[in-house]
């Protein structure tokens, strides 16, 4: 995987950055949206739960393809068993709130990091850190915040420079939101999360990317 991880292209390597248009944003997310509905629909033995799904988590090959990596903390859901993962967590901040909050935990803790994964490529911010002057402002919060005033494209990367598909953004955006819903049961599917990012790209390529 020759670009390294997603944290090293989308946070820590400014000369990667540039390459990161927005085509390559949207089928980024569509790859990692597939590897997670692979998972969780498509794997031979049963519905997989990842558990860490996060930036550093997320290996690129030279073109920008994604590959959902580190099955460390992944195990088979086990429907008799929905507490099994609480003694075992991943990573705080892309971590669902079910986690926390001691409750049955499911492969929609896996959308939950998902959101934030996606709010993390939009933007170009990563969740761990706060904004300059902004206090404990993090980007999960100014998502929220925005989202409540109808501003959601003002998260969009900078460094974008308007170059990018504005009904897409929103839409993307939109879905994120839905993802990081403190209900899990409100929250979509990963099959339901990759029909729409197909809508919104329009590539339908079939090979799983996990």
């Amino acid at each position: 995987m020759e670009k390294g991880s997603l944290t090293e292209v989308l946070f820590d390597g400014s000369n990667f950055k540039e390459t990161l248009d927005w085509p390559k944003r949207v089928n980024i997310c569509l790859g990692i949206a597939r590897g997670l509905k692979y998972l969780h629909q498509d794997h031979t033995s049963g519905k997989v739960v990842h558990r860490n799904v996060k930036a550093s988590n997320i290996l690129l090959d030279g073109n920008l393809n994604p590959k959902v990596s580190d099955f460390g903390l992944a195990k088979l859901y086990d429907e008799e068993n929905p507490y099994q993962f609480i003694k075992e967590i991943g990573t705080v901040v892309n971590m669902a709130p079910e986690y926390a909050m001691r409750k049955a935990i499911t492969d929609k803790a896996d959308v939950y990091s998902y959101g934030v994964l996606l709010l993390e490529i939009v933007s170009g911010k990563s969740n761990s850190k706060s904004e300059k002057n902004q206090g404990n402002d993090y980007l999960l919060n100014t998502a929220c915040v925005l989202h409540s005033e109808q501003m959601l494209l003002n998260l969009v990367d900078a460094n974008l420079s308007g170059e990018y598909d504005k009904k897409q953004a929103l839409k993307m955006l939109d879905l994120a939101i839905q993802c990081i819903n403190l209900s899990p049961t409100l929250r979509p599917t990963m099959l339901e999360i990759v029909s729409e990012l197909e809508q919104i790209s329009n590539v339908n390529a079939p090979f799983p990317s996990a």
